[in-house]
């Protein structure tokens, strides 16, 4: 009995361990005012070796393109999305479309300004 317990667990952690999703780009948010009410908001990608994120405009019937956005907020302009970097552009041989994409890191930068003079907490959403 004792064994059957102990080879259900470990079976139990193995599939457990099987269910873990790997995540090749990693995800980090700064924000900088550069007066009282205007600044930056960026949202920084850091892509691992061997992987790449799709470009922020991708053609219907491709890939899930890239998404930053900040959620709107009344007192909060928020201007458009700019990478640091341009994409790469070529043909996708699985696709059959030209596509974008990053192979290193990226940021993204997002500039708000801020119209009522209030203190406001953003939420950025990336996909």
């Amino acid at each position: 009995m004792k064994k059957l317990l102990f080879v259900m667990l470990f079976c139990m952690a193995f599939f457990a361990m099987q269910a873990q999703i790997y995540e090749p780009v990693k995800w980090s948010v700064s924000a900088k005012m550069d007066s009282d009410s205007s600044g930056v908001v960026n949202v920084n990608a850091a892509v691992e070796q061997g992987w790449h994120l799709y470009g922020l405009d991708i053609p219907e019937g491709g890939p899930h393109a890239t998404s930053v956005t900040i959620q709107p907020q009344a007192g909060v302009v928020i201007g458009d999305v700019t990478p640091s970097v341009k994409p790469i552009e070529k043909v996708d041989m699985i696709f059959h479309l030209k596509l974008q994409w990053w192979n290193d890191d990226v940021v993204f930068s997002i500039p708000v300004t801020v119209t009522d003079g209030k203190s406001h907490d953003l939420k950025c959403t990336v996909s």
